[in-house]
């Protein structure tokens, strides 16, 4: 004990310049040191239009930690997550009686078992992670927003989108959870006729033919509950396993009946939720399927990596979770390609994502569930879906809401929450499982709509209405045109300064002038710089050789013509000190 005891290496505490603690659960949070200062008024970098009022969860979200920071590449976040096809390899369904096979086959959930093969990238997926917004559920661009609909559910993974939801009639009741060690492993808590025996006997009684139904279904269950932690809805907690999703399979025959689709999305969006948190430190979730979405909706994207390749197994019309092949490797160090990813995102257009990437290979029409306007749900939650915010990807010239357009659920700003750990998202009126019963009355009215031809059209005024509350762009752009602060992407966003030398040094020396009266001012009055006029004369200093910065310039020479004295002052303030001196040597009893 005392040697294992020696072997432990010490923890060391890790603090900012501010000497500060780093939480253990926050340390990929830049030190103060390494932030840029703050701006007037309170106003956030990077802060939509409106003020927030719609992404009101941006001052704390990982977005707005990027643009606070000085250099993005010193904030840069990835997290190791095991691919759920990889857990599925340790209980190959092969391995089960053909009666079970059967029935876990036909159960509508085996479905996102073999089409959901492939390696997970994290560079992709935190690229993305960083722009998703749960106050509207939608990842956002600078050229608009986008989502993973049930169309891409189930042409992805091959799961059903129709059917009940998740959440209904689901209890959760927090004591039902135990462990899962291997598929032999009998799980404490749960009935001992649902796992009391081993796949050997299942197979050895199935030859001597006296399996009965019960202990097939039984079987069965045993392996979907498996599925259902290690692919449908998974976590951070292991090898545990929440028996409350035992719920899901009693009984075994309504399995199939759920909208599976649906409900993976809405567990994914939770995750990728809690991910765009500035605290955050890990999320779980099925995240291959984001990954596979950006591969089909973004191919400019993988087009130069060469750890993207097709898989030469897949077949044209067959779902696209087994369509690509990831054959690199999940090292943390690799804080450059997110960089890159992250300056690609920034700067894409539309034309360069395919909206509807199905398009030629569907097999059969888009289900009108894709139209519906309103909460998806999963055991423990929802996310909200609305397709007027992603026309394009239905196939339509994307448009702004019409000016009298009310929507079906406005946020209840009263009960949202947001934090630097988490996001809470209440509507009005209150979300319940009623809507998604009743979803083919909540379809939205596509018959106004305009097909696009090319796939990326928008109206006229769509760019208007998107950026008057979105937050297109992670990578701070300085409010003069053609400067970015974050210095990562300077050169490849800035402009060409084509001024000649003297013009520059002419500029210089006058905004240098104002520099030097400001300071002069602050040192007449004795004053002591406070570290908020310190950050300001930064800002001013950055600036100083940026034609654009006029107005910036202009209030910082009005600022001294307020504080400035006449002379007359002046003359009067120092005739009042040198009396006062001769007085105190005269009489220097009198001093303190």
């Amino acid at each position: 004990m005392r040697k294992r005891m020696q072997r432990r290496k010490k923890s060391v505490k890790r603090v900012k310049k501010d000497e500060t603690d780093i939480a253990p659960s926050a340390r990929h949070v830049p030190a103060t040191h390494l932030m840029l200062p703050p701006l007037r008024g309170g106003k956030l970098r990077g802060e939509p239009r409106d003020g927030g009022k719609v992404l009101f969860g941006y001052p704390g979200s990982w977005a707005h930690c990027i643009s606070e920071t000085i250099d993005h590449k010193d904030v840069a976040r990835l997290f190791r997550h095991q691919s759920s096809f990889k857990k599925m390899e340790f209980w190959p369904l092969e391995g089960e009686c053909a009666r079970v096979r059967d029935l876990v086959e036909n159960s509508g959930l085996y479905n996102v078992v073999v089409n959901y093969v492939i390696v997970y990238e994290k560079v992709a997926v935190f690229g993305f992670c960083e722009r998703y917004h749960s106050e509207v559920d939608t990842f956002q661009l600078h050229f608009g927003e986008m989502a993973i609909t049930p169309d891409d559910a189930e042409q992805i993974l091959g799961l059903q989108v129709e059917g009940k939801s998740t959440c209904e009639k689901f209890k959760r009741r927090p004591s039902w959870e135990t462990s899962i060690h291997g598929p032999r492993t009998c799980l404490a808590g749960i009935p001992r006729r649902l796992m009391g025996f081993s796949r050997r006997d299942l197979k050895k009684k199935e030859k001597e033919g006296g399996l009965s139904d019960m202990k097939c279904s039984y079987a069965a269950a045993r392996y979907l509950l498996y599925v259902l932690a290690s692919v449908i809805f998974p976590d951070s907690k292991g090898n545990r396993v929440s028996a409350n999703l035992l719920q899901l399979l009693d009984p075994l025959e309504d399995v199939s009946k759920y909208s599976w689709g649906t409900a993976i999305i809405a567990h994914l969006n939770g995750q990728l939720s809690q991910g765009s948190r500035k605290l955050t430190s890990q999320i779980s979730g099925n995240l291959t399927l984001i990954q596979v979405w950006i591969y089909d909706h973004f191919p400019s994207l993988i087009k130069d990596n060469e750890d993207v390749e097709l898989n030469p197994k897949w077949s044209k019309g067959s779902p696209t979770g087994t369509k690509y092949l990831f054959t690199g490797s999940q090292d943390r160090e690799q804080t450059d390609a997110l960089i890159q990813m992250r300056q690609k995102l920034d700067n894409i257009t539309a034309k360069e994502v395919v909206f509807n990437p199905y398009k030629n290979n569907r097999v059969g029409a888009m289900e009108d569930i894709v139209y519906y306007h309103g909460p998806l749900f999963h055991p423990n939650g929802f996310s909200m879906y609305n397709p007027i915010r992603i026309m394009r990807q239905l196939g339509f010239i994307q448009d702004s809401p019409d000016e009298d357009y009310v929507p079906p659920f406005k946020h209840k700003l009263e009960k949202c929450e947001a934090d630097e750990a988490g996001i809470k998202v209440d509507y009005e009126p209150e979300v319940d499982v009623k809507h998604w019963n009743d979803r083919h009355s909540r379809l939205v009215d596509i018959s106004w709509s305009v097909h696009a031809d090319e796939g990326h059209e928008e109206t006229q005024d769509y760019v208007e209405w998107y950026e008057g509350f979105s937050h297109g762009r992670v990578i701070w752009l300085d409010p003069t045109p053609g400067r970015r602060t974050n210095r990562a992407s300077t050169s490849s966003s800035s402009q060409v300064d084509s001024r000649d030398a003297t013009s520059i040094l002419t500029l210089v020396r006058e905004r240098m002038k104002l520099l030097v009266k400001a300071f002069c001012c602050s040192a007449d009055k004795g004053e002591v710089m406070d570290p908020v006029k310190k950050r300001w004369y930064v800002d001013y200093c950055t600036h100083i050789e940026n034609p654009n910065a006029k107005k910036m310039f202009k209030e910082l020479d009005k600022e001294g013509k307020r504080s400035r004295k006449s002379r007359s002052q002046r003359a009067q303030e120092v005739a009042e000190h040198v009396q006062s001196s001769q007085h105190h040597d005269e009489h220097p009893g009198l001093g303190p």
